[in-house]
């Protein structure tokens, strides 16, 4: 989904047509994921609309991936919306002096510290945080845009149980708090970074 609201100002200014029909693309993309989740958690939705959602959601994939591959195709996106190299993190390392990476795989979780103090990457395993966790955390994400009416093709077919915006409220400030404790904090303790708790305190 946040490949989907990319930046394509670059992209637009060089090959505008390629731009558009990758929004276009991507646009659609986003309204079919919608659909296909919110069909898997409500069961008003008819059976044959979900599953002619589900269908389309993996036809635009294939559409969006054959796409990327021509726009990679020129001399200037040949990394276009790929993940960055090993070379260009350390590039950003210079200017901004620490960039982390976090990885989430069924298998384990983990974080990468490049820091432009060290010339070893520091590793930190993210022992209490899980595969299933992170995909949690997101549908949470995913339903309180949508009840916010911040995701993009929004819809009354996902909600929050007993949704109100205190509620979201809520919603919100619990999925960063396990973010933070099992996520955040010991990424911050690893590179030498403390925070103010009275601050944090007064503020909730």
């Amino acid at each position: 989904m946040l490949q989907n609201r990319y930046p394509q100002d670059e992209l637009r200014q060089f090959y505008p047509k390629y731009a558009d029909k990758l929004a276009e693309i991507s646009g659609q993309l986003e309204q079919a994921l919608t659909y296909k989740n919110s069909s898997k958690e409500n069961r008003e939705l008819p059976e044959r609309y979900a599953n002619y959602m589900t269908t389309k959601h993996f036809s635009l994939a294939i559409e969006r991936n054959s796409l990327l591959l021509e726009i990679r195709r020129f001399s200037q996106f040949t990394r276009f919306l790929l993940p960055k190299e090993i070379s260009e993190l350390k590039q950003i390392t210079a200017l901004s002096g620490v960039v982390i990476m976090i990885n989430i795989s069924k298998k384990s979780c983990d974080a990468l510290i490049f820091c432009s103090s060290q010339s070893e990457i520091q590793h930190i395993p993210l022992s209490h945080f899980t595969y299933e966790r992170a995909h949690s955390l997101s549908v949470t994400l995913f339903k309180i845009l949508t009840v916010s009416n911040l995701g993009e093709g929004a819809t009354r077919a996902i909600s929050l149980k007993y949704s109100t915006e205190s509620n979201v409220d809520i919603f919100f400030c619990d999925m960063l708090s396990q973010l933070w404790v099992e996520v955040v904090k010991l990424i911050l303790k690893c590179i030498g970074l403390t925070v103010c708790i009275n601050y944090f305190s007064s503020v909730f």
